[in-house]
């Protein structure tokens, strides 16, 4: 190899490598909605050179693995990475996703904090819609019994009406037989 190759090979890593760490992304982290008993959080970068190597990282710095994990290469060569987390109550409340490029040595980071209060919303959301749905049951079940009731009780004052009727037509015949 001559000094020229290793000098041209030097510039390339010096010019090229900061280039192409710039077309990478950063990690963009968002809230999916609630799963197995808790929040399932995205996290999703584009434009990387070699495949990435995804790390969700808690407030510690222990690394936890993904639920789910997908490269794709898209039609310009680069690479594409989407990954799922579910963080629980019990677990901690920052989350970090790191995205590593072992080729340039890249790392890219994006954090999460979630508070107390919206694991507290999800119990309450839960609470509220059974206590929403055994009112509208009782409340059938209260409109089904008044509906009963009231069948039984015109029922029974039709009853006593076809009586009086028969007992009064009785009385009309006696008195036009009289």
């Amino acid at each position: 190899m001559t000094v020229d190759t290793l000098v041209g090979c030097f510039i390339f890593i010096l010019c090229i490598s900061p280039l192409l760490s710039d077309l990478v992304s950063d990690p963009h982290i968002h809230i999916e909605g609630y799963q197995d008993g808790g929040i399932k959080i995205r996290c999703a970068a584009e434009g990387w050179h070699s495949v990435p190597k995804v790390l969700w990282k808690d407030e510690d710095g222990h690394n936890t693995s993904s639920v789910s994990e997908t490269t794709i290469q898209n039609e310009n060569g680069l690479f594409d990475i989407d990954a799922t987390y579910i963080v629980s109550k019990k677990s901690n409340r920052k989350l970090s996703c790191w995205i590593r490029d072992e080729t340039l040595n890249e790392n890219k980071e994006s954090t999460l904090y979630i508070s107390d209060t919206f694991f507290e919303r999800v119990s309450r959301c839960g609470v509220s819609y059974v206590l929403v749905f055994a009112s509208f049951v009782i409340l059938w079940i209260c409109l089904i019994v008044l509906v009963v009731y009231l069948f039984r009780k015109q029922k029974a004052c039709k009853d006593e009406l076809s009586t009086k009727i028969e007992a009064l037509e009785k009385e009309l015949e006696w008195r036009r037989a009289r």
